[in-house]
Parts: C-alpha cells; sequence; structure tokens
C-alpha cells in the first residue's frame, strides 16, 4: 500500500485487493473538494492492515510449556485474534492482595497479611526477570503496572523500579497483582516474556491446545498503521474506505493536522491505543465504522466542526468513545474541541474501569 500511495497523486483513488498487509501507512497526498485522494479496500473484498507480528518456533521448555525468542519487545500475546491472559497472582478467581507500609523514597511496599514460603514465590525472589506489579491505587481509582525489581518473602517486602507510583499508595485499600513470571504461568493460556538483550525476547507459553501454537501472534508495531496528515504540512481531502484495521501498538488510524477528512466502513479492532483517533483537525467525518477490542474505540480531540455517527464502538477496554479538548497538559498547548456532533452510535459492553 505504501508504495501505492508514493506513484499517486493529490486527488486519486487507491484500490487495495484482499490480503493482509503488514505496514504502516502515511496517507499525505491532498485532494480536493471535487477530487478527494481516496484509499479504498475494493469493494467485497477483506483488506486487513496489520501490526501483528506471527510468532513460531515453539519448542517444549516442561510440562505443558512451550518457549520461543521473539525479536523485539513483547507486551502482550495473542492468539489468533484472541488475547491471552499474562502469567499473574493472585489469579483471576482469587481476591487480589493487600498492601501497607508504602516507603516512597525507597520504592517499597509490604503485603499487608504476609507471605508463605512457597517454592514459586522463591523462585520469584531469586530471579525477579521481567516481573511487574499491577496496582490498583484506590485514592484516585486507577492501575499502574510497573517493574518489580526487588522481593523478599521473608519480610513480604517489594521494591519497584518507578519510586513514583508510590507516592499515591495510602496502604489502607491499596491492592497488587504480580504479573509477567514463568513461575507464574500454572494455568492453560497463560504465558510470559523476558527480554535476553536488546533485541531479544523469550516468550514461555502454555497452550489451551497445542494448535493454538500455529496462530499464535503479538502487536509490535508502535505508531499508527493508517495516518492521514503531516507533521508539518496541512493535508485536506482525504477519505479511508473500507479498510480492516488491526494489531497497532498505538492507533489503527490516526487523523493529526489535517481537515476535510472522512473515515468511513472501516473496521478497527485489536489495537492497544485507540481504534480511531483525530487530533487537532477540522471538519471531519467519523461514519459507519466499527471500533471494537481496542484500548478506546473513537477519539475526536483538539478538533473543529466534526461528527461522529452510525458507527458501533464496543468491547474496548480503557473508553468507548472520548471527545475532548486540549489533552497536552500544557494551559497554551493545543486548540480546544468546537462543534461536534455526536449522533446514532451504538455503543455498549465497556467493561471493568471503561467509559461507554
Amino acid at each position: 500500500i505504501t508504495e501505492a500511495v508514493k506513484a499517486a497523486q493529490g486527488g486519486d483513488t487507491i484500490t487495495v485487493r484482499q490480503g493482509t498487509y503488514r505496514e504502516s501507512v502515511a496517507l499525505d497526498k491532498s485532494g480536493t473538494a471535487e477530487r478527494p485522494t481516496v484509499l479504498r479496500a475494493a469493494p467485497g473484498q477483506r483488506v486487513i492492515v496489520s501490526g501483528f507480528t506471527p510468532i513460531a518456533g515453539w519448542k517444549p521448555f516442561r510440562e505443558n510449556l512451550y518457549f520461543t525468542t521473539v525479536e523485539g519487545p513483547v507486551e502482550d500475546l495473542f492468539v489468533g485474534y484472541m488475547p491471552q491472559p499474562v502469567s499473574r497472582w493472585p489469579g483471576s478467581d482469587e481476591p487480589w492482595r493487600y498492601l501497607n507500609k508504602c516507603d516512597a523514597a525507597a520504592g517499597e511496599f509490604r503485603d499487608s497479611q504476609g507471605l508463605d514460603e512457597q517454592s514459586w514465590l522463591a523462585d520469584i525472589a531469586a530471579h525477579p526477570g521481567a516481573a511487574r506489579l499491577y496496582l490498583y491505587v484506590a485514592h484516585g481509582n486507577y492501575f499502574r503496572d510497573v517493574p518489580l525489581t526487588r522481593f523478599d518473602p521473608s519480610s513480604s517486602t517489594f521494591t519497584v523500579g518507578e519510586k513514583r507510583v508510590i507516592g499515591p499508595l495510602r496502604g489502607e485499600r491499596d491492592r497488587y497483582q504480580i504479573t509477567n513470571h514463568v513461575a507464574l504461568v500454572r494455568r492453560p493460556g497463560q504465558w510470559a516474556a523476558e527480554r535476553i538483550d536488546e533485541k531479544q525476547t523469550r516468550v514461555v507459553f502454555w497452550p489451551a491446545d497445542e494448535k493454538d501454537l500455529e496462530h499464535t501472534q503479538v502487536r509490535q508495531r508502535a505508531r499508527p498503521l493508517i495516518r492521514v496528515g503531516h507533521w508539518k504540512d496541512p493535508v485536506a481531502h482525504v477519505r479511508v474506505e473500507g479498510l480492516e484495521v488491526t494489531g497497532s501498538g498505538r492507533t489503527g488510524i490516526e487523523l493529526g493536522r489535517c481537515e476535510h477528512v472522512t473515515v468511513t466502513r472501516s473496521i478497527a479492532h485489536h489495537n492497544r491505543g485507540n481504534g480511531v483517533a483525530a487530533r487537532r483537525t477540522s471538519n471531519i467525518t467519523i461514519s459507519e465504522n466499527i471500533a471494537f477490542a481496542n484500548g478506546s474505540g473513537i477519539s475526536v480531540t483538539s478538533t473543529r466542526h466534526a461528527t461522529v455517527e452510525r458507527n458501533e464502538i464496543a468491547l474496548n477496554t480503557v473508553d468507548g468513545l472520548i471527545v475532548a479538548g486540549n489533552v497536552s497538559g500544557r494551559p497554551d498547548g493545543e486548540p480546544t474541541t468546537e462543534d461536534v456532533v455526536v449522533r446514532s452510535n451504538y455503543i455498549h459492553h465497556h467493561l471493568l474501569l471503561g467509559h461507554p
């Protein structure tokens, strides 16, 4: 697709035939009001722009477990499009552990109940590796995921690699789980990953079925898969239609510094960030799309004159639909948002702390 975009002139229509395209596409050719630049799937054909990387080379590790080596970092593991749960303790059917005696200066806290001496706890203490602590911060009602650098079961003490996260912890209703350690891979579907060096990561996985090993993949492209806009020169009069965009480590379809853009009849799913996001844009239309199982579904920020209509937004893990102003955190950072019409969308099944 990238080669087609390079060959195209502003106002051309780029039609993509069915297939899976593992690339990031920058659409930066402006059209005109009468003749917009169009990037579309061939009618009736399934065109997938994917940030997923298939992984292979699995070998037996020990009973029920397999391992392989992957180029680059690994932050999640999928079988097909089904996310697999990272290893954790306590498990999903057990209550989280409470913590107390937080020492922000040292980056330490204690398990308030005390920890029993168990072999797998000793394994983590001896080799924390890539283990992490998943924290629920009651004062503020949010989660944090931080690296575990030291663990002493005898004193029930943890030390984390990001000390600033300790500050808001009050030690009354705050809770934690230990995640991403091979000693915690104790049921089908679970996995753990640890960097071998700057280039490679070892992944250990307990598949529910050995055939699952043939369909494993990870999200590794930490960039938008389809980006409309240019950092320097505004892009205008563009249409994206009929694409399936999945597996980005960031955003599926991103509009930035552009105007008069339409995204329609596309599907954005299983992207770590937003399915479809517009920021610092004007006169945009996001219509008749499906955005599901992303971090957030559809986001419109620092934008003037936008319409979001007739989309289905579902099962995203953070937010469904976001309409917000200056999200830069600086008083003079970005424009506010004005004149956004939201109508006739079907927004459903957002779970946990997700906001429809």
